[in-house]
C-alpha cells in the first residue's frame, strides 16, 4: 500500500493505492467516495480525474441539510420494521425515499 496526498485549492486530501495481483490496484479516496478495484492502466486517469471527483463529492456534502425530529419510539420501530421487509439498508435511506415518493 502507498499512502498520497493531493492539494486542491489550499486543502489536503489523502489516498491510498494497493497494488493486487492480476494488473488490478485498490484505490481509496474518503473525499472522492472511492473504495474499490481499479485496472493499473486506469489509475493515471483516475488521478487525473480525482480533483474533480474530489470537489463534487464536497459539493454534493454540503448540498445536503440534517434534518432532527422527535418522534414516538413505536412510530420509530414500525418504520423500521417496514424498511427492513422492503429490504433498505437504513431507516434514513427508506425515509428519503418515502418523502420522495
Amino acid at each position: 500500500m502507498s499512502k498520497h496526498k493531493i492539494t486542491i485549492a489550499k486543502k489536503t486530501y489523502e489516498y491510498e493505492i494497493t497494488p493486487k495481483k492480476n494488473g488490478v490496484s485498490h484505490f481509496v479516496c474518503a473525499a472522492a467516495g472511492i473504495d474499490q478495484d481499479f485496472l493499473n492502466e486506469d489509475i493515471p486517469r483516475l488521478l487525473n480525474d480525482l480533483p474533480e471527483l474530489i470537489k463534487n463529492e464536497q459539493t454534493q456534502k454540503q448540498q445536503n441539510d440534517v434534518l432532527t425530529i422527535r418522534i414516538p419510539k413505536e412510530l420509530k420501530i414500525s418504520l423500521q420494521k417496514e424498511a427492513n421487509k422492503l429490504g433498505y439498508k437504513s431507516l434514513a435511506h427508506f425515509i428519503r425515499f418515502k418523502l420522495s415518493s
